[in-house]
């Protein structure tokens, strides 16, 4: 059995324009996850820069070896630049009408990163070092974001 709600206000007719309003823009929400996605290529650039601090946890120094190998310590994760161009790139960043996504060719390096791995050949564990990492600001600004598109249209 179907269940009807009715809701009478004072100016419903506004209140029925509002909602539909609402509903046409949840069914895409593109213009705002644009937004966000942008957004998220200066995160991942800063957390380059800061060597993870910017997402909360600064990453561990390269191991000895590295270090000597490369002939210093920093930057972290910049060897040749092509992790960071890739995840950096707005070509990468693809965004529907409900979701945006980070779309790498190099995953598996990007996921090694992300969250640490065993490298068998060195014989040792190298430590995760999040490419992404969003704060929990990040998180409230894009609720905001997000419901202000959805309630008042605005970007």
């Amino acid at each position: 059995m179907a269940t009807e709600v009715s809701i009478t206000l004072f100016g419903h007719k506004f209140f029925q324009r509002r909602i539909r309003a609402m509903r046409y823009r949840a069914r895409d929400m593109s213009p705002v996850l644009e937004r966000i996605g942008d957004e998220w290529l200066d995160i991942i650039e800063e957390q380059f820069s800061t060597e993870g601090a910017r997402g909360g946890t600064p990453w561990r120094a390269l191991s000895r070896e590295t270090k000597f190998r490369r002939g210093s310590a920093h930057p972290i994760l910049i060897d040749t630049g092509d992790l960071l161009l890739e995840t950096t790139d707005p070509s990468n960043i693809r965004v529907t009408d409900d979701e945006v996504t980070l779309d790498l060719g190099r995953e598996v390096v990007a996921r090694s990163h992300q969250y640490g791995f065993q490298n068998q050949k060195a014989n040792r564990s190298v430590p995760a070092r999040p490419i992404v990492a969003f704060t929990e600001f990040d998180v409230k600004r894009w609720r905001a974001e997000i419901n202000d598109f959805l309630v008042n249209g605005r970007l």
